[in-house]
């Protein structure tokens, strides 16, 4: 059997097939590893969503646990500061205390000394 021109292109048509098969198949198995590779990425993505939204949730919990211990010292503060107001605003000062205790003195010399006299 004689081949002609056409049989020679026939030829060349299947490989050319056969060559583009084996580049499809390349495609296919390639788009399967890049879906499975975004498959993992959604995964992974809503993995850290959730720790995300987990720490936020641990995060606002030790803030408002903060905000309700800041209160407690705040108040625990400010009763400190009234009944130390004295220390700050003393109704006696030092001199006026000073005066007060020589008066304390002179008035028990002055006992002392009329109980000696009345013996």
């Amino acid at each position: 059997m004689s081949e002609g021109p056409n049989d020679s292109q026939i030829v060349r048509l299947i490989e050319a097939v056969d060559k583009l098969t084996v580049s499809a198949e390349q495609v296919v198995s390639s788009l399967v590893k890049i879906e499975a590779l975004y498959i993992d990425m959604l995964r992974e993505q809503k993995e850290q969503r959730a720790e995300a939204k987990a720490r936020q949730k641990k995060f606002d919990e030790d803030q408002e646990e903060f905000r309700k211990r800041q209160k407690r010292w705040d108040e625990r503060d400010k009763k400190w500061e009234e009944q130390s107001q004295w220390l700050k605003k003393p109704w006696l000062q030092p001199q006026q205390i000073a005066y007060l205790f020589l008066m304390v003195a002179f008035a028990a010399l002055a006992i002392a000394l009329a109980i000696m006299a009345a013996r």
